[in-house]
């Protein structure tokens, strides 16, 4: 009876383990390919395509601003990959993007999943 309740206690240990252990992390190699300063463009449905620099930080936050035009924009917020798209945060709530690395990783497109919204990214 103690050597089938021992069993039992081993099972249920391993089955509360392999639950808990389907989290949403991504690896830190897919993260780290966005950190540091990218410029590109950003094309806003019904505004325009603006010249932008993003700088990705390690610890999960961002910051945009336009370099040159008319229209001025600024966003400071959190990104993270969760469940394959990329995802930031901030004053103007949470956006889900499509993104996609070429050039060996230098090179990125970040595509809205409900609008056209889309960046054209080069890493600096």
């Amino acid at each position: 009876m103690k050597k089938q309740l021992t069993i039992i206690g081993i099972i249920i240990i391993l089955i509360i383990v392999g639950l808990t252990g389907c989290t949403n992390t991504n690896n830190g190699g897919e993260n780290s390919k966005f950190v540091g300063t990218w410029i590109g463009t950003e094309t806003i449905p019904n505004v325009g395509i603006l010249d932008i620099s993003i700088t990705f930080f390690s610890n999960g936050t961002f910051n945009m601003s336009n370099i040159k035009g008319i229209i001025k924009t600024y966003a400071n917020g959190y990104w993270d990959i969760e469940y394959g798209l990329f995802v930031t945060s901030g004053d103007y709530g949470k956006r889900n993007y499509y993104y996609s690395f070429s050039n060996n990783d230098k090179s990125l497109i970040i595509t809205s999943t409900k609008d056209d919204e889309e960046f054209v990214l080069t890493k600096q």
